[in-house]
């Protein structure tokens, strides 16, 4: 195990005592997503708009299965997990 250094002002230190919050785990947590979402090149806007716009088309001609947000919910956190 390797260990990180963070620099945060006092304001802001204060702030995430104040929280309560586990900033190792949620810390932990942004870089596991920084790592994902690092592997995926930029895309225009035109890309992304054309992108939602098949999706949608996908879904209107029933050719794409829709699940249960819950089941999506499921399967986003397994999918972090084997991060």
């Amino acid at each position: 195990m390797h260990t990180i250094k963070l620099q945060v002002d006092d304001t802001m230190y204060n702030e995430i005592v104040k929280s309560g919050i586990n900033i190792q785990e949620n810390l932990m947590q942004s870089m596991r997503e920084l790592l994902l979402f690092n592997n995926y090149p930029a895309i225009t806007e035109n890309e992304a708009i054309k992108r939602v716009q098949n999706s949608v088309n996908e879904i209107e001609s029933n050719k794409a299965e829709l699940i249960s947000n819950d089941e999506a919910d499921k399967e986003i956190d397994e999918f972090i997990e084997t991060l």
